[in-house]
């Protein structure tokens, strides 16, 4: 799968790659980061704190946004696989030796068509936790409160993952000291630049709930199906629709 992911991926025209807004705003983001600014203080970032950790590596190796969109795209690959391979692991571990055949094929397949979107976005990342924390759910006892952590790292990257805590809680055991963890590993994200920079941070929830509905998000969806999508923008670095009741499904 990563060869693959790559290999398609190290085809699209250079134009394409370095036009990303999304690899834009990360190599912006990991190039501040070395020079030593503080993001939502000293910058504007979008983004959770969690995310920053998968900005800054490419940065590190590269001296131009052709070149960091390149490191990127490596990184991301390797933690698509490495999803792919605790998701394996997760399987054999519940139904047999060989029940990882079908979700492993089934990620893969999934996965390389997606691969513009997994290659140039940091989602693996927060797939990545989600499939640590199924392993550690399976594996039992005291990796449990791993699990926790992994969501709240994924929480800390991208919000969404915080969801995954309730069928958590309601499958095993000990969710009081689940959350405790959960909660703390937020705060180690959140904290600093809640303490150093309030308003940058704020900035970065307002400016989220300035945009508009997402033409490939599942309300979306719903509403081309219906008919009722009018036209669509682009807008905030992102494509969104306009029509009846737009509106109410974004409230």
């Amino acid at each position: 799968m990563y060869w693959r992911l790559f290999a398609m991926f190290s085809r699209l025209p250079s134009r394409l790659k370095e036009g990303s807004a999304g690899l834009t705003i990360y190599h912006h983001a990991g190039e501040a980061i070395l020079r030593g600014k503080m993001p939502y203080r000293d910058f504007f970032i979008e983004y959770p704190p969690g995310s920053l950790l998968a900005f800054v590596p490419p940065a590190l190796f590269s001296s131009n946004k052709l070149a960091y969109t390149g490191l990127f795209a490596i990184e991301m690959a390797l933690v698509a696989v490495a999803a792919l391979i605790l998701t394996a692991l997760t399987a054999r571990r519940l139904w047999g030796p060989w029940a990882y055949i079908i979700p492993a094929v089934t990620f893969t397949a999934a996965a390389l068509p997606l691969y513009t979107l997994i290659l140039a976005r940091y989602d693996a990342v927060v797939t990545l936790t989600l499939a640590i924390s199924t392993f550690c759910v399976v594996l039992g006892r005291q990796y449990v409160v791993l699990a926790y952590a992994s969501l709240g790292f994924g929480a800390a990257a991208k919000l969404v993952p915080a969801l995954a805590t309730l069928p958590l809680a309601t499958m095993r055991r000990g969710a009081t000291h689940g959350y405790v963890t959960f909660f703390t590993v937020l705060a180690l994200f959140f904290a600093p630049p809640l303490l150093l920079a309030t308003d940058g941070l704020i900035k970065a929830f307002t400016y989220h709930a300035d945009r508009g509905l997402q033409v490939e998000s599942v309300a979306g969806s719903v509403l081309m199906k219906l008919g009722w999508v009018r036209r669509t923008i682009f807008d905030y670095g992102a494509i969104e629709v306009r029509g009846r009741g737009v509106e109410l499904v974004f409230f």
